[in-house]
């Protein structure tokens, strides 16, 4: 451990030994420095410099320039520059003089070396030595440098453009192209009463406002409303496409759902339970159109219910003649006998009996699936047998049949109210049928 020092001068020598080290320990200490490989730093990559960089770097050019003029102006003087101990002026073999330092009291022996170090390297203060005129003259090129770099580069604006071309000037900097077009957004949303999406494209740029700029420096309540009436946009809205083909646009889907059940609604039954849907493919889409586009839910149900003449097929059913066939179908007798060759006014139809007439067919057509319950009657079976001990031509009941009873689920298909399709889905026997056997002499 590291005792206290007795006196003074023991204090002293210990100061002095940690300051000077020993011959022997500076000879290690100097040869692991000279021995210490050296470590090399891996390339960085170049980055292209930035103005402020640039200004810094000739600001640190410029000081080194001041320091290499003090110190040739210094070496012109007879003076040895900083760092360098002056040469010797006495003959070779006389000794050199004691010099009388003054004593300061209650001056470590640290500070005494310190002070001594730099009185023997000849440090003088920076007001004993001269200021050079090169000094100033650098220091007023740097502050020049930023005199000019804060009036005609820094950036103390804001410069607005609507797809490239410029509409006005901000005096504020942090102003980004999003808070204009958030802000432009929600003013056309409170006017129009839907959401809106700006179709131009609205950029900013950070500027130095010169004075070819000043005309058109502006304030955000001007710019603004500036922006709102240069711009174009659209309309968040509800599109309805039939195989893929767009028909027209309403204002809300809720709207657009109103319309569809509208048009289902005159082929549903109260009480009837029914699977409704369209022949054709419909989808309703959400999607930003030109306000023009939006038409009132009057004139779109108006625009569904137009209705086209094609040739269609109509299935004769139980009670139907051709006078109430024509007029359900919005035609005449004379038009149904001239679809179908071969018929005339006294001929007879039959049920199931497929007709060609003209059917009105709407932009939609309306298909709804009905399931129907009947109980019909399963018909009795015969076996015949044959008897050669009865006369040829006799015949006998050996079994009296008897018919059955079943209850059949019938899948009715229509479209737009017609009938295109009966389909038994399933049947259930309640009284099965008994065969009826005959025997048929052959003597």
């Amino acid at each position: 451990m590291d005792r206290e020092p007795k006196n003074r001068a023991e204090r002293n020598n210990m100061e002095q030994n940690t300051m000077f080290p020993k011959r022997e320990e500076r000879v290690k200490l100097e040869s692991g420095r000279r021995n210490r490989p050296r470590q090399t730093r891996p390339p960085q990559p170049q980055q292209p410099e930035s103005l402020v960089e640039r200004v810094q770097g000739f600001v640190l050019e410029s000081i080194s320039s001041i320091r290499r003029s003090i110190a040739q102006r210094t070496q012109q003087q007879g003076q040895p520059p900083q760092g360098q101990r002056p040469q010797s002026q006495r003959p070779q073999g006389q000794r050199r003089p004691v010099q009388q330092h003054e004593w300061i009291p209650d001056e470590t022996f640290m500070e005494r070396m310190e002070r001594l170090w730099h009185e023997r390297k000849g440090d003088l203060p920076l007001a004993n030595r001269g200021i050079p005129k090169q000094v100033f003259g650098g220091v007023g090129v740097i502050i020049l440098i930023l005199i000019l770099y804060f009036s005609f580069a820094f950036p103390n604006g804001t410069e607005v453009m609507i797809d490239g071309t410029r509409i006005g000037i901000l005096e504020e900097r942090n102003v980004s192209a999003e808070d204009i077009i958030t802000i432009v957004e929600e003013q056309l949303v409170t006017s129009v009463g839907a959401t809106v999406q700006i179709n131009e494209t609205i950029t900013t740029e950070p500027i130095h406002i010169s004075s070819k700029d000043q005309k058109d420096v502006s304030t955000e309540e001007y710019l603004f409303p500036k922006v709102r009436n240069l711009v174009t946009y659209q309309v968040d809205a509800a599109s309805l496409y039939i195989d893929g083909k767009k028909e027209f646009s309403v204002a809300t889907e809720e709207q657009l759902n109103s319309i569809l059940e509208e048009i289902q609604s005159p082929y549903l039954s109260e009480g009837v339970d029914l699977e409704v849907s369209f022949v054709e493919t419909v989808k309703v889409t959400k999607e930003f159109v030109d306000q023009e586009e939006i038409i009132a839910t009057v004139d779109a149900l108006a625009l569904l219910q137009t209705v086209r003449m094609v040739t269609g097929e109509y299935v004769v059913q139980q009670g139907d003649a051709l006078y109430n066939i024509a007029v359900n179908n919005n035609t005449t007798v004379e038009e149904i006998l001239s679809l179908n060759p071969g018929m005339t006014i006294d001929t007879g139809i039959y049920v199931g009996e497929v007709l060609n007439i003209m059917i009105a067919e709407p932009k939609l057509s309306v298909k709804t699936i009905e399931l129907q319950e009947y109980t019909t009657i399963e018909p009795k079976e015969y076996e015949y047998q044959y008897d050669s001990s009865i006369a040829s031509g006799q015949k006998q009941v050996l079994q009296q049949g008897r018919a059955g009873q079943k209850v059949s689920v019938i899948q009715v298909t229509r479209i737009n109210g017609f009938v295109v399709s009966e389909e038994e889905i399933s049947k259930e026997i309640i009284t099965e049928p008994i065969t009826e056997i005959i025997v048929e002499g052959t003597g």
